[in-house]
């Protein structure tokens, strides 16, 4: 298994790793959830760019 933990922080995690990987200036300013998850939250408090913080863009056809 590569995640320690519960299954509700598992998508935290994932997120927050990918945009503590930030490559060659590569800057993460969007992103896309399901509405309903605290990830966005997280993002927010975790991580910043000086003078840019991610946008969440809902997911329209986000499937139950």
């Amino acid at each position: 298994a590569n995640h320690k933990g519960n299954a509700g922080k598992m998508e935290m995690d994932a997120i927050a790793t990918m945009f503590n990987r930030s490559l060659y200036d590569v800057k993460y300013i969007n992103f896309i959830d399901d509405g309903v998850s605290k990830t966005y939250k997280m993002i927010k408090e975790l991580h910043s760019y000086k003078d840019i913080v991610a946008q969440r863009k809902e997911c329209i056809d986000h499937v139950q």
